[in-house]
């Protein structure tokens, strides 16, 4: 290991004994303050110990987790490109973020704003659903005139988000965009998702973009369908769980485009009613997706935006949820025989 000492933030932490976890404790806090870790493979060495540990090991094992347990799991992000998109006007949007009680997640995704997006005209709006008022409290740390806050007693996707929209953007809102709280932008998704909606305006659904879970595999990349060996209509994301190989420019002719981080136009929005509130789990995103499409419109997914989606945190948290799942895979299959729509 080599590292160039005018960059590093952290000095090695000399409270490990031995030989385990210096490393570790070393490289893990200057990585997540900013300092980049690369591996090369054109340097050949033989490492000749054998590996094994020891109970100096196990001592150092507890030290390190107690330290960074909470920043753990850490992986490199995937590849992705700075975005400088160009532009030709600059649409009001409103970015919608349902929670509850995900304050780390929370503040991690403002954080991304803040620190990714250069499009100035949008707002957010935190759309909290039952939070203890110890996490309320904490909003504050990011409330602003750009982030505002709406408190429900309730949960269920399609009906806040559809009030949000009916009674809580702004009247000049012209974009709106439905973002998970556990969504972390890694470059500037805002506007390039603007820029292919001024390239696309009159002939646009939904537009979505790359994400990844926190191992850096793909969460999404479009929506698919697919037949099955028994030749069931089948629903997934293309590319899921890749961690290379995976589409990297822009799809417009995606099938959709997942809740978790999707651009609409407002008025476009509002002519569906918005998102279906009989759905219990999911799929509403899904359902609006394929109205669009049934109108003609394209659904395009630009897979050069990218965020981490760390799904895992935001779904299952209520014991039955695959059962759920079916019920609302039943209504969705219901609708697409009911309006005869084409996959």
């Amino acid at each position: 290991m080599t590292f160039d000492p005018d960059t590093i933030i952290h000095k090695f932490d000399e409270s490990y004994s031995g030989f385990h976890f210096y490393d570790l404790s070393f490289c893990i806090p200057n990585y997540l303050d900013g300092c980049s870790i690369g591996v090369t493979t054109s340097i050949r060495i033989l490492h000749q110990s054998v590996g094994q540990t020891n109970q100096q090991w196990e001592i150092n094992r507890q030290q390190f987790v107690r330290q960074w347990g909470d920043e753990l799991p850490i992986t490199l992000p995937p590849p992705y490109k700075e975005l400088n998109p160009k532009l030709k006007s600059e649409p009001k949007v409103t970015v919608i973020i349902p929670t509850k009680n995900n304050l780390k997640f929370i503040k991690d995704n403002m954080y991304s704003w803040r620190n990714n997006v250069i499009y100035d005209n949008y707002e957010i709006i935190i759309a909290d659903t039952g939070s203890s008022e110890d996490v309320i409290k904490q909003y504050n740390e990011f409330l602003n005139d750009k982030v505002r806050l709406v408190r429900y007693d309730y949960y269920n996707f399609g009906k806040i988000n559809n009030d949000v929209v009916k009674n809580h953007v702004s009247a000049d809102t012209e974009l709106v965009l439905f973002c998970n709280d556990d969504i972390y932008l890694l470059n500037d998704a805002l506007s390039r998702v603007v820029q292919i909606y001024n390239e696309n305006e009159n002939k646009v659904g939904t537009i979505g973009i790359r994400l990844h879970y926190g191992d850096a595999s793909i969460q999404h990349n479009g929506i698919i369908f697919f037949r099955d060996a028994e030749n069931n209509l089948r629903l997934s994301h293309r590319d899921i769980k890749k961690t290379e190989n995976y589409a990297t420019g822009v799809n417009y002719n995606s099938l959709g485009n997942t809740g978790g981080f999707m651009l609409i136009k407002k008025d476009l929005f509002l002519s569906f009613n918005g998102f279906s509130e009989d759905y219990i789990e999911c799929l509403e995103d899904v359902e609006l997706n394929l109205k669009c499409r049934n109108q003609g419109l394209k659904n395009i997914t630009v897979s050069d935006a990218v965020a981490y989606h760390y799904e895992s945190v935001s779904r299952n948290k209520i014991p039955g949820g695959d059962e759920r799942f079916m019920v609302d895979y039943q209504r969705l299959s219901l609708f697409i025989r009911e309006n005869n729509i084409k996959i």
